[in-house]
């Protein structure tokens, strides 16, 4: 492990208002936070001139890189297990994940995902996503796609590995595995988002108790070939998926309908604590054009779960926002993309929050990571509990005497919420084992 200081790329720390934003010209391609250890890791571009190739593990208080882990290619896609525990990071023209457990900071596993054979050629898979089964930190999916002399990021069908074993694949194109972008709706249902009308732009895969995977459903008959943007990301939230032009589907019933649309675009992440959908997001003034596209300067849109408008805050840094990511109470971290030294990466620190959700140190929960029984302690009395999972859907627990009962969970990250007799609301995390 290497560590430097953030002075070398760091361009200047600014307040605005209250908030206070650590702006660097760091070249990240992507973005997770752990709360296990309370840090930022960004997976860097092989642009950068002293941080190439290599995930970067930062303090999200003050914006120091503490260290980084060096690799021989350039680090790309990544995803964290909903334990956080676990950082699974794939690689540009590379056809291996490599799995970094965040506690311990080492890469304790590498997944080799091999060659396919089309058309009587062996060909090379890349990773276009990668998703973590909410319920075993060991198993994953995996988006796939290849390039030929002649084609370029044609999209194959994803597979799913437990460890380094392969449980299930359907490598091939133009089959109705063939999706871009995926989420785990749950520990055996999985979406896929094609990006167009073929096979269909979304489509839902059941894993079956041996680990197959079939297509239960698509929605052929959504309006418009591409009603959710080419190759564009969603998030689930409850019954609903939210995509990153602002266009949601409700999925009650299992049958899905357009719902409505926040008033923004952009990447965009769901904050459990603050119960608000956020987008990093192009503002209206465009800065200059490009042969990549327009460049704006970038605006952070928060909204509360009935579309409404919480706030908006420009963002320094020119580019188009490629992820946004949750970092602690009260910050976000954003990865903006523009040209060469225009492409920066910017932490907000001491963002509003919404109101009464953080009054932490007076209500307490353990033990943390918890079996059975998760005990509440404070000085005043709980009137209240509510229960997410990562994903923000409500989970029905039992209360009584400040124990709840939690051993019929899955394993993984929930977010409780405890109100006090006096309406205070109180925010914890905890694991499940």
């Amino acid at each position: 492990m290497n560590r430097y200081l953030i002075y070398i790329c760091i361009l200047f720390t600014q307040t605005i208002f209250a908030q206070t934003f650590l702006f660097s010209t760091l070249k990240t391609n992507d973005i997770a936070y752990s709360s296990l250890t309370d840090k930022i890791y960004a997976s860097l571009d092989e642009g950068n001139e002293q941080y190439g190739n290599s995930l970067a593990i930062i303090n999200p208080a003050s914006g120091i890189i503490e260290s980084t882990l060096q690799f021989e290619n350039e680090p790309t896609v990544m995803a964290l297990s909903a334990d956080e525990q676990y950082l699974y990071i794939a690689f540009k023209n590379h056809n291996v994940i490599k799995r970094y457990n965040v506690t311990n900071d080492i890469v304790d596993l590498d997944i080799n995902l091999g060659t396919f054979t089309w058309t009587g050629e062996p060909l090379v898979k890349y990773v276009r996503d990668v998703e973590v089964n909410p319920a075993d930190h060991n198993k994953i999916a995996v988006t796939l796609y290849y390039e030929s002399e002649t084609l370029s990021a044609i999209t194959l069908g994803f597979e799913y590995y437990n460890n380094d074993e392969l449980l299930f694949g359907y490598p091939e194109p133009f089959n109705d595995y063939a999706v871009q972008k995926i989420k785990f709706i749950d520990d055996h249902t999985i979406f896929g988002h094609s990006g167009n009308s073929i096979p269909s732009p979304l489509t839902v895969f059941n894993i079956e108790s041996s680990n197959e995977i079939s297509v239960v459903a698509d929605y052929e008959d959504m309006p418009n070939p591409h009603p959710f943007g080419i190759d564009s990301d969603f998030i689930h939230l409850n019954n609903s998926l939210i995509f990153k032009n602002g266009k949601t589907v409700n999925l009650e019933n299992n049958i899905p309908s357009l719902g409505n649309t926040f008033s923004a675009k952009g990447s965009l992440v769901y904050n459990n604590e603050d119960n608000l959908v956020c987008f990093a997001s192009r503002y209206d003034q465009v800065v200059y054009m490009s042969s990549l596209g327009y460049f704006s300067t970038v605006k952070l849109n928060r909204f509360n779960t009935d579309f409404t408008s919480y706030d908006s805050l420009q963002i320094p840094g020119v580019g188009t926002p490629i992820s946004i990511i949750n970092c602690g109470e009260g910050c976000m971290a954003v990865n903006i993309k523009g040209e060469d030294s225009n492409e920066n990466f910017t932490i907000i620190r001491d963002l509003p929050l919404a109101d009464k959700l953080f009054n932490k140190g007076k209500i307490i929960v353990y033990p943390n990571p918890v079996n059975n029984i998760l005990n509440l302690q404070g000085d005043l009395t709980v009137k209240q509990i509510s229960l997410t999972d990562c994903s923000g859907k409500s989970i029905f627990v039992s209360f009584n005497d400040n124990k709840v009962d939690v051993s019929h969970l899955s394993n993984g990250l929930y977010i409780v919420k405890i109100t006090d007799e006096n309406d205070n609301i109180y925010t914890n995390k905890f694991v499940k084992n």
